[in-house]
């Protein structure tokens, strides 16, 4: 990844995206690699409201390695879950995004380390 920090956005889109969101927040800081590397993404209060909803995972990814977890641990959370398949969008700060529709986590871990992989790397 050449020393470049990325910054990654992932979004659900589920019949419960707040708490499918809140799921992958969790699932994601226990992996050790990501540890501090991912926090949640909130939308400012409307009137009315007490807090920020939660709209996205946002990683900041530093090295290979980091980016592998990330793309190993998205993998594994899509294994994990018991509902039908998810629809995931990954967007890096350059604009790159992959709309992810899958139950098959092996398929997810290729896509996401194929997305992640290019990140940095001068190829654009």
């Amino acid at each position: 990844m050449g020393g470049r920090v990325e910054r990654i956005q992932i979004r659900v889109a589920a019949d419960d995206e707040g708490g499918e969101l809140a799921a992958l927040l969790s699932w994601l800081r226990a992996d050790r690699t990501l540890r501090g590397r991912v926090r949640p993404g909130k939308r400012p209060p409307l009137p009315g409201e007490l807090g920020g909803v939660l709209e996205t995972v946002d990683a900041v990814i530093e090295t290979a390695a980091a980016s592998m977890a990330l793309a190993q641990a998205l993998s594994a959370w899509l294994q994990a879950r018991r509902r039908p398949a998810v629809r995931l969008s990954i967007t890096t700060r350059d604009g790159r995004t992959l709309e992810l529709e899958t139950d098959d986590s092996a398929e997810a871990c290729r896509l996401v380390a194929e997305l992640l992989g290019h990140t940095g790397d001068g190829d654009g």
